[in-house]
């Protein structure tokens, strides 16, 4: 292979050996292309401010490949970057079925015709097994060396996306094979969360064959293995998703328990019986501080679950809210429940302001997007935002996995 062709081609070739379950080589020399890492900091790194001198900003980069990088000892900065730029290709090597930025816009467009869904989840150990059996397919040291250690703190860091990249590794290179070589059940839709769903236009019949199948050949490997009718909801990065039969179209929404769960991580006080109630540790502050908080977590609240639809509840959520807050003015002053609402009116606080919602530009369905829509609501509240907000708003990625 001539490893001075552009590295994207050198991926396409790299990645058809692999099909074909032949070794590659000179992977390593793929991060001393700027093309590789032009293309991770424009599309892959949004958690860093972009350097004014992006030459050498990238020159740097392919130095430190060229000296065998020692990801520990670089800043968290280009840790990142490094990382990114490893499970790009990661991705692109052994991944042949790649996840939507935004999977619920591609469940509402493939899965009307939807009647059977297959649910499995690996085991944890076969995955890690399964990876680290197929890495060996690469016959270069320094690059199974990096891979290795960026795999370790993805699990340390980030252990959602650490296991969901290792489930599309193991369904594109394992599962995969084996449903397309099963002729009765084209086409299928897979989404992977913390369960891979297996989305079925096909008779109750020719669903139980593959299930049937998909056990006797895979039990090894899963954890639980089962099938249901779509008319039943599965739930889908926190979100429950379900059809509507009769004007046959996917409805989208957020299950009362995730928003019971998060208004006991923001100690909003009792949703499911509708009591609000103060947030004693927040009275110390002023009552613009003690808004910003509120108006933080709503704002994000609001721009993570945008998509659902029934926005009913999230009205009753907001809502509930502003009564926790009212609680919160009113335990500080000494106030009454209607006097503090006249406190926060004469402030130009209201319900109204409180839920404003601005078009988001990140995918709030992933840990990723929770992390994109953080940021963007850092920088809508001036970077007001209060510590202890961030800390309990980047729970909610962990929450959308229960």
């Amino acid at each position: 292979m001539n490893v001075t062709s552009p590295p994207f081609k050198q991926i396409v070739v790299m990645r058809e050996r692999i099909r074909a379950k032949k070794y590659v080589k000179h992977c390593y020399k793929l991060f001393y292309q700027d093309a590789l890492w032009l293309q991770v900091l424009n599309e892959r790194v949004h958690d860093i401010d972009k350097p004014r001198d992006l030459k050498k900003y990238v020159d740097h980069l392919k130095q430190l490949f060229l000296r065998k990088v020692n990801v520990n000892r670089l800043n968290k900065q280009k840790r990142d970057v490094v990382k990114e730029a490893v499970v790009y290709l990661i991705e692109q090597l052994f991944i042949t079925m790649h996840g939507s930025s935004n999977p619920f816009t591609q469940v509402r467009r493939d899965w009307k015709h939807v009647r059977w869904v297959i649910i499995f989840k690996p085991k944890l150990e076969a995955l890690e097994m399964f990876t680290d059996n197929i890495k060996y397919l690469i016959d270069d040291i320094r690059f199974r060396h990096v891979m290795t250690r960026v795999l370790y703190q993805l699990k340390q860091e980030e252990p959602d996306r650490y296991l969901y990249l290792l489930q599309a590794i193991f369904l594109s290179n394992y599962i995969l094979p084996i449903l397309n070589g099963f002729p009765l059940i084209k086409p299928f839709r897979l989404y992977i969360d913390q369960f891979t769903y297996l989305g079925l236009a096909t008779t109750k019949v020719k669903a139980i064959d593959l299930l049937q199948y998909l056990r006797d050949t895979t039990s090894y490997h899963m954890d639980a293995i089962d099938f249901q009718h779509f008319s039943l909801p599965i739930y889908l990065h926190g979100l429950q998703i379900k059809k509507d039969q009769k004007n046959n179209k996917i409805c989208i929404d957020v299950p009362q328990h995730m928003l019971i769960k998060l208004t006991q991580m923001f100690q909003y006080g009792h949703f499911h019986q509708g009591r609000a109630s103060a947030r004693g540790y927040l009275i110390h502050r002023s009552i613009r501080e003690i808004v910003n908080v509120y108006q933080g977590e709503l704002l994000v609240v609001r721009l993570l679950y945008a998509i659902v639809d029934n926005s009913k509840q999230l009205k009753r959520f907001h809502y509930f809210a502003y009564q926790s807050l009212l609680r919160t003015i009113a335990v500080k002053k000494d106030y009454s429940i209607k006097k503090a609402a006249s406190l926060l009116k004469e402030n130009n606080i209201t319900m109204k302001q409180m839920a404003h919602v601005y078009k988001s530009a990140g995918e709030p369905y992933t840990s990723k997007g929770v992390r994109t829509v953080l940021r963007e609501t850092s920088r809508y509240l001036r970077n007001n935002v209060d510590p202890t907000t961030l800390h309990h708003l980047k729970k909610i990625s962990l929450l959308q996995k229960d």
